[in-house]
């Protein structure tokens, strides 16, 4: 932009914010406010320009075909901090704490600060969590998924664990049910399920799986998990007869040791 192109663009500006945003819009939340102006942008498009006659869309597709490509590479608008983890594995941002896990206690963290997200590394550069950043409300931001591998190194720990309140019944109960050993076996398949479906996902099938009497290991999970997808519903009703043929004689549930 040149120097004498300044003025233009700030009454450019002025245009858009009384057309758009008088009287100050309000939205439900960010997505539903982007529709609003996205709308409003359209509805401007359909008018005709003042002093060319011509209608607006018409010129801003004759100025866009004269435009340089845009980068092949998105632009990330991200801006990272570094930030040490408290004793629960939590990030302070702007009053809001951001829960990577136990397992990054203590440690000084990269935290990298988007519009929508928080994404949380190690001073290596291994992902810890990524987070929906929270505006106003002064809270705890958590994934559950990122709770199970302290439950794993300590399955003793089950019952104190926030993570014990983050599942259905059938999993609640079916853990409490189990020894350490499968404990941590039915803790590993969750995670693993976790990575690739969603933590709501695969603690849904591993619901579905106890309550039919098995163990839920990755196979079992992971069939479970891609039968509710096919059906198009996390929750959705999942034939366990599959499990009699994938493994033969399985295990099911110890009680308590």
């Amino acid at each position: 932009m040149a120097n004498h192109e300044k003025g233009s663009v700030e009454n450019a500006v002025g245009f858009l914010r009384r057309n758009l945003m008088v009287p100050v819009p309000e939205a439900e939340d960010l997505d539903a406010l982007n529709g609003r102006l996205l709308a409003g942008c359209d509805r401007l498009l359909g008018g005709t320009h003042y002093r060319e006659g011509a209608a607006v869309g018409e010129l801003l597709a004759e100025d866009g075909a004269a435009m340089l490509p845009l980068p092949s590479t998105r632009f990330d608008a991200v801006r990272w901090e570094r930030r040490r983890a408290d004793r629960e594995g939590r990030v302070e941002v702007d009053g809001t704490l951001y829960c990577a896990g136990p397992y990054w206690h203590g440690r000084w963290m990269l935290v990298g600060l988007r519009d929508r997200t928080v994404e949380i590394r190690d001073e290596r550069g291994r992902h810890a969590a990524t987070l929906p950043r929270s505006w106003g409300a002064r809270e705890t931001v958590f994934d559950p998924a990122t709770l199970i591998p302290a439950v794993t190194a300590r399955p003793r720990s089950w019952e104190q664990s926030q993570l014990r309140a983050c599942v259905g019944q059938p999993l609640r109960e079916g853990l409490d049910r189990c020894g350490a050993d499968e404990r941590r076996l039915v803790l590993r398949a969750l995670r693993s399920a976790s990575g690739r479906y969603g933590f709501e996902a695969a603690s849904h099938a591993a619901s579905e799986v106890l309550s039919a009497g098995r163990l839920p290991d990755e196979a079992a999970l992971d069939l479970a998990c891609r039968s509710m997808r096919a059906l198009g519903r996390t929750g959705a009703a999942v034939d366990l007869g599959v499990y009699d043929a994938l493994a033969e004689g399985g295990g099911r549930l110890g009680q308590r040791r």
